[in-house]
């Protein structure tokens, strides 16, 4: 009995090592990709950007940093695009990763400012304002920030 108890023991931690070993490996790849992306030699095209952050967020979902920096990519390139689809198309993909981004970890200021910048693009203004409110209060009117 004491030798079944002994290989259940084993074989659960022998499973949790290698779950543990296959998400650090994803989570590894995910931000050398994102590393790669953001510091490379020679700024990369807003597509293949895009292109990598989907990757890597298949790869590792919780890389919030990918998400903001690839939202903050398309929307510049939104306000230089030559014509209004490719504008409309790079407001889409800053859309959604700058709602990845905050809905990853809401509680970064320049994730929620990318997002607030991207709902005014796109006319939503009183949910730019809500989420910026939600910024402002836990950042400057926090009683505790205020303390010496």
């Amino acid at each position: 009995m004491r030798f079944m108890t002994s290989l259940c023991v084993g074989l659960l931690l022998l499973i949790a090592g290698a779950w543990g070993a296959y998400a650090s490996i994803g989570a590894g790849a995910s931000q050398w990709k994102y590393y790669l992306t953001k510091y490379a030699e020679k700024p990369l095209p807003v597509d293949r950007v895009l292109s990598v952050c989907e990757r890597a967020q298949r790869q590792y979902p919780h890389n919030y940093y990918f998400a903001e920096f690839a939202a903050a990519r398309a929307l510049e390139a939104a306000f230089e695009a030559d014509s209004s689809e490719e504008c409309g198309l790079l407001m889409g993909a800053a859309d959604h990763w700058s709602e990845v981004a905050v809905r990853t970890n809401p509680y970064l200021s320049n994730m929620a400012f990318t997002r607030t910048r991207v709902l005014e693009k796109n006319g939503q203004i009183e949910d730019a304002v809500a989420l910026w409110r939600t910024v402002v209060d836990a950042e400057i009117w926090n009683p505790s920030h205020h303390d010496y």
